[in-house]
């Protein structure tokens, strides 16, 4: 797993980690529909901007939109796209796990050239709202209040 908002991908795990146990315990439902696209089939995560607050402003969300939600800083154009077609009403295909979504990615032959696409004018969700350069997160080294594994 890579750093992400700052937070390495050691934290990142520690977190899944926690968040698989509370929902094999029964004290958070696992995730059933995505929040961009809408997209109720295939495999499904929760998501989170900020690592230090695990259970805080979770976000159900379709492997198709996480992952490209998490490639922004890499390809912008790719993610800016994709936001331009949920807005038209599309879902993201539903992959069955991260693997399958790399496989058809790598079949499209994404490079960092992808076609030019404007900013959504007047964001109005979070994911619209996300910064599209990764210049000021938090590091895990500042989130304390995970338990140890």
């Amino acid at each position: 797993m890579k750093e992400y908002n700052g937070f390495s991908g050691a934290y990142r795990a520690k977190v899944g980690r926690l968040l698989n146990k509370a929902i094999f315990e029964g004290k958070l439902k696992a995730p059933e529909k995505c929040c961009v696209c809408g997209q109720e089939e295939g495999g499904m995560h929760y998501h989170l901007e900020d690592y230090s607050k695990p259970f805080e402003e979770l976000r159900e969300i379709c492997i198709g939109c996480h992952m490209k939600l998490h490639m922004r800083f890499e390809y912008p154009n790719m993610w800016k796209q994709h936001l331009h077609e949920v807005r038209l009403g599309r879902k993201s295909p539903p992959y069955k796990n991260v693997g399958h979504f790399f496989n058809k990615l790598r079949l499209l032959n994404i490079t960092k050239d992808f076609d030019f696409v404007p900013m959504v004018e007047n964001p109005t969700t979070w994911y619209e709202k996300l910064a599209i350069t990764n210049d000021k997160y938090i590091t895990d080294e500042k989130a304390t209040n995970l338990q140890p594994d």
